[in-house]
């Protein structure tokens, strides 16, 4: 007799037990009989000995006959999968659009979210490159600056074996003529090391071409810009920078498109020693001049040492700026320099947080509705499957598979809608979104590995989310209740109520705050400015300024002249200044006195300034400057202010004015009288009609003292051109959104009202041959979502009312609030399409022969 303390090996037992699962004759017994019968005989060490050597020989057989039936099942699984999809497909059609659209406007918002916080991740030496920073304390306030002293870095890399290279860059604006014309032109200095140390790779050329003072390196766009198709290294480029006489480069190579997420990236490269040799940029005190610093590193865990080092180098920038308050320097490694969003001079900019968090809103909403549209599709179309699905119990099969054989289903399904969703993407909606955000977005599987991992994610997580529920929900049937007629689906609707109702929560959500974004857009473009923009050019006329200005005062279409370092809606300083001994920072315009008359700004107290006394120290200040100090316009005039070492005396206040987009709060605004020397922008005020004669004799006076270069110039009525354009691309995001979410919406409900009209088309029969009308009988079977509709309506709207004031807080310093039209015209909306999709099912209602379906009975 055996001995029950003998047991075969506990885990080969296991793997035996997997592998003859399903195998018709089980040989469990036999071998724990015979591995009895061996202990016995010659020992337990043995027969577990030959256990595991008989388990081990049979294993690779038995693992091609599992694979193989398993490919044979998923086979089978497939072929059911696609017939059922081809014999259901009004239903697979309209999940099929709706995840498709949900995933195409997901994979746009997860380009743009990684295109903006994940800069610069495609550098083979990221991980080692960091930008060296200043830390200053000013008004109290400790302050960071991404850029150092120009000879801090190369005394660095003398000083420490950890710094490989160091690359500094500068920029600054030039005129390139080219084939008979004049184009503006921004470029970066660079050291040597730039490419080398970040990867950039080149389309033409080669690297060290950089090394020739003479040569300039061109981004893919620019070239592009200048030669077209043509070849550009060789071809030769004519520059002029900082007022100085043409030079002419040659083109060394041409760098292949960027990286999406490029944060560091350029137009056009010079060697740095150009701005110090060919443009005097440097001459003076280096330590006094800053610039952006990047430090390779050999060994990053050496970094605090080298911090160190720079901090060592504070006295000589505290010798070359007395008033400098540099406390200290500290480096963040290039992928994290977008995150840091209280760096001031960051070379990759910061997120722009709010878009990223209304596409992340946007996509979450699309997902959710996509897949709330899917279970209650799912749950209406598996009524016509109830016999099958008793069929395939009573047959044998069991729950698991009839599990796996929905999710397999809604996998494909899901497979197919990831297919056409990456499709919509690359061809229609990153081209109009790139065009609406400025952004150079694309779906380039082989250049950015992530979107394999995102494209299996959204996959799984669709297919998971949106097929689990009908897939357990419905394997759970059983045959009995099915074969009497006790299990019809569509009888129990709490569920798809509910998902329903959250649907057009969702879809009332979208469609108010997407309105609530239209009203305030057109509220931007009608709103006003605070003077009167009309008839009013500037000219950024800089060294030409006086020349031009004595030509544009003898033209029969100017009405006035004025001059201005800083002009509204282009450009503006802020300095100190300081009133009754504190200290606070305040816009500054530099203008002649008769700016502000000009510009038409409205006075509330005081004069405009006069020229009779512009040297009487007389300012004027906007209405947020007066109440910052708690004066009324007529209680500011004559106070002091204090700027620049100068006493000021308010002369006038004017009411505020826009001198920058609406995206930004009005600050106090000080207007002061300023020498003409120091003027940038020439401003004119025209006659009526006088327009394009004037700048037609202006650009010619141009042409003539400074040839070869552009006139640059705006109306004063399309400063904000940019910013609403801006806005109203966002404004069109926000409408298909919900456009879409009402549709995905209206087809769940679709799906539900199908349900519902086929569940009940027995009693419509009934109440039919007892001569109810069709009327009577629609309005009692859809009745019910006209119920869900208004309690959708009733939640969506305090939410939607704290949801819309906080975007356009966020978003807008400014703009309409919350308005009671943009709800009702979405009440409306919503409730006209949902009434013309559930009307699709009176047909059938009206079409039904209560012999029929009484004869089924």
């Amino acid at each position: 007799m055996a001995d029950p303390r003998h047991r075969p090996p506990r885990g080969t037992a296991w793997l035996l037990s997997w592998l003859v699962r399903d195998a018709w004759q089980t040989p469990l017994g036999d071998f724990e009989e015979w591995f009895h019968e061996i202990a016995d005989e010659r020992g337990v060490r043995y027969a577990r000995w030959w256990y595991r050597r008989h388990v081990w020989r049979m294993l690779p057989d038995r693992l091609l006959a599992k694979t193989y039936w398993a490919f044979s099942m998923l086979k089978s699984y497939l072929i059911l999968a696609y017939r059922n999809l081809l014999k259901n497909r009004v239903a697979a059609g309209i999940n099929l659009v709706g995840l498709s659209v949900a995933i195409g406007v997901t994979l746009v918002a997860f380009l743009f979210i990684y295109s903006k916080t994940f800069r610069d991740t495609t550098h083979v030496n990221g991980d080692s490159i960091v930008l060296l920073e200043q830390v200053k304390l000013e008004e109290g306030e400790t302050h960071f600056y991404g850029i150092a002293p120009v000879p801090l870095g190369p005394a660095l890399a003398e000083d420490t074996p950890h710094v490989s290279n160091v690359v500094r860059t500068t920029w600054g604006f030039g005129k390139v003529e080219h084939r008979g014309n004049t184009f503006d032109q921004s470029v970066n200095f660079v050291d040597p090391a730039f490419l080398e140390v970040f990867t950039f790779p080149l389309a033409e050329g080669f690297p060290g071409a950089i090394d020739d003072l003479n040569t300039i390196i061109l981004s893919h766009n620019t070239a592009v810009k200048y030669f077209g198709d043509e070849p550009a290294v060789g071809q030769e480029l004519s520059l002029t920078m900082s007022g100085q006489e043409a030079v002419t480069f040659t083109v060394g190579a041409v760098a292949e498109p960027f990286a999406m997420n490029a944060g560091v990236d350029f137009d056009a490269l010079l060697n740095i020693a150009n701005a110090t040799d060919r443009y005097g940029w440097f001459t003076d005190d280096e330590w006094a001049r800053d610039v952006t610093t990047f430090l390779h590193l050999s060994d990053t865990d050496a970094l605090p040492d080298v911090i160190a080092q720079a901090n060592g180098y504070i006295p000589q920038k505290h010798a070359a700026e007395q008033d400098e308050t540099v406390q200290r320097y500290q480096a963040t490694p290039l992928t994290q320099i977008s995150w840091r969003s209280e760096l001031n001079a960051s070379p990759t900019g910061t997120p722009p947080w709010a878009p990223i968090i209304v596409l992340s809103v946007i996509a979450t909403f699309m997902l959710t509705l996509a897949c709330l549209n899917y279970v209650n599709i799912a749950l209406s179309a598996a009524s016509r499957r109830l016999r099958e699905i008793g069929m395939r119990k009573v047959m044998g099969g069991s729950r698991a598979q009839l599990v796996g054989q929905f999710l397999i289903e809604n996998t494909l399904l899901c497979f197919l809608a990831l297919l056409a969703g990456a499709a919509l993407a690359a061809l229609l909606l990153l081209p109009a979104f790139s065009e609406i955000s400025g952004s150079s977005l694309t779906l380039n599987l082989f250049a950015y590995p992530v979107l394999w991992g995102v494209l299996g994610g959204l996959l799984a997580v669709i297919a998971l989310v949106s097929g689990a529920y009908p897939a357990l929900y419905i394997a759970s049937f059983q045959p009995v209740t099915i074969f009497r007629g006790q299990k019809v689906l569509g009888r129990r609707r709490v569920f798809s109520q509910v998902l329903l109702t959250v649907q057009f929560v969702l879809a009332f959500i979208t469609m108010i705050v997407s309105l609530n974004f239209v009203t305030s857009t057109r509220h931007f473009a009608e709103r006003d400015w605070g003077y009167e923009q009309d008839q009013t050019l500037a000219i950024e006329a800089g060294d030409q300024l006086e020349r031009l200005s004595g030509v544009a005062e003898q033209l029969p279409g100017v009405a006035d002249v004025a001059e201005a370092r800083e002009h509204i809606g282009r450009s503006f300083n802020a300095f100190k200044i300081a009133v009754e001994g504190q200290e606070q920072t305040t816009i500054i315009f530099d203008t002649t006195p008769n700016y502000a008359e000009i510009m038409g700004l409205r006075l509330l107290a005081g004069q405009y300034p006069l020229a009779s006394v512009q040297h009487t120290q007389e300012v004027l200040v906007n209405e947020t400057f007066a109440a910052t100090h708690d004066w009324t316009p007529a209680e500011a005039l004559g106070q002091a202010v204090q700027a620049d070492s100068t006493t000021y005396t308010i002369g006038g206040v004017v009411a505020d004015f826009h001198y920058d987009n609406f995206h930004h709060a009005i600050k106090p605004v000080i207007l002061r009288s300023g020498e003409r020397a120091e003027s940038n922008y020439l401003v004119l005020k025209l006659n009526a009609g006088s327009a394009e004669s004037t700048v037609e004799a202006l650009e010619a006076q141009w042409a003539s003292v400074a040839p070869g270069t552009t006139m640059r110039y705006v109306f004063q009525d399309e400063v904000f051109d940019h910013f609403l354009r801006e806005t109203r691309g966002t404004q069109r995001v926000f409408v298909f959104t919900a456009v879409m979410a009402l549709l995905l919406s209206c087809m769940g409900l679709f799906g539900l009202a199908a349900q519902n009209a086929t569940s009940r088309m027995k009693e419509v029969g009934i109440r039919k041959s007892l001569g109810a009308s069709l009327g009577h009988v629609a309005r009692l079977i859809n009745q019910r979502f006209l119920i869900l509709l208004v309690v959708a309506a009733v939640v969506a709207t305090p939410l939607c009312t704290m949801l819309v004031e906080a975007l356009l807080n966020s978003v807008f310093s400014y703009h309409s609030g919350v308005m009671a039209l943009p709800f009702v015209l979405a009440y409306l909306i919503v409730f006209t399409v949902a009434a013309l999709t559930v009307s699709t099912q009176i047909y059938r209602i009206a079409v039904v022969n209560p012999a029929d379906v009484l004869r089924d009975e």
